[in-house]
């Protein structure tokens, strides 16, 4: 659920750019068609910003479907209806808490992992039915009264028996319990060697994530967003030429891209990392 609440997230966020990247876009044609009524544009920089503009409209098709895909699939694990409105609200997190050292997730997942907890459970009874399988094997004793007359005198005497097992040591059940211990064992141990990997592999991945999303912060994308919002003056004043205007313009909204991409890998790696110490969200 978390992940594809951060997909939408992510699908929200890039629509949201590509409609910038739109507005960005008209901006420059339109930019480009005064400038060459102006003679100080040839008619390449106009046909060359009608191209960005509609490649720039196909881009925005891309991210409505995206988002449209995105909440579906967040209606389909809600269990609504698919024409039913849904508008996610929130924004996907810059920053996110350092992940703790393995032994703690380890020790979390240990307690909190439900097959882990049925691997545990499995062995415990197994080991119960080798405990009670033994104790067939050994004597029973068995109370009894036995009563006899001696002259004028009855007498009452108390018995004890035992039989000894020297044939039928419960050799049957005995086994197959063993054998079934044997196995709940390797069982417990195979689990617990797969849910070890799961967690060092979900913290790699949130470590990775959470350096990648670092990349993106301080005055990055400060940076960019007033790029974005500059270029196009800068281009309608002459202070840079279109070509310019072009590479500035992709490399910022390039770089928009990947931090959203970033940020909603690290969203994901997260929701992985709870999920496999048993933090289901």
């Amino acid at each position: 659920m978390r992940q594809a609440f951060g997909r939408a997230l992510a699908a929200e966020q890039e629509l949201q750019l590509a409609n910038d990247a739109l507005v960005l876009a008209e901006q420059g044609r339109d930019a480009a068609e005064q400038r060459l009524q102006a003679g100080a544009a040839s008619r390449i920089e106009v046909n060359t910003a009608r191209v960005a503009l509609g490649q720039t409209q196909r881009a925005r098709v891309r991210a409505v479907q995206r988002r449209t895909q995105a909440l579906g699939e967040l209606r389909l694990l809600l269990g609504i209806e698919p024409t039913d409105d849904i508008a996610p609200e929130g924004n996907l997190r810059a920053e996110a808490a350092a992940p703790p050292i393995l032994s703690v997730l380890l020790e979390r997942a240990a307690a909190q992992r439900a097959d882990l907890k049925a691997a545990k459970a499995e062995l415990e009874a197994a080991q119960a039915e080798v405990r009670l399988a033994s104790r067939g094997a050994l004597p029973r004793p068995r109370l009894g009264v036995s009563y006899s007359q001696e002259e004028d005198a009855q007498i009452v005497q108390g018995t004890l028996g035992i039989d000894l097992p020297l044939f039928n040591r419960n050799q049957a059940a005995r086994g197959i319990s063993t054998a079934r211990a044997v196995q709940a064992e390797r069982a417990l141990a195979a689990t617990e060697r797969f849910v070890r990997s799961e967690v060092v592999l979900a913290l790699e991945r949130y470590r990775t994530a959470l350096s990648a999303a670092e990349v993106f912060g301080g005055d990055v994308m400060a940076a960019v967003q007033e790029n974005l919002k500059l270029v196009n003056e800068a281009y309608r004043a002459g202070k840079v030429d279109f070509l310019e205007l072009l590479i500035i313009r992709r490399e910022a909204l390039d770089t928009s891209r990947s931090y959203i991409e970033a940020l909603e890998e690290l969203n994901a790696a997260e929701a992985q990392l709870k999920k496999v110490v048993g933090n289901i969200q």
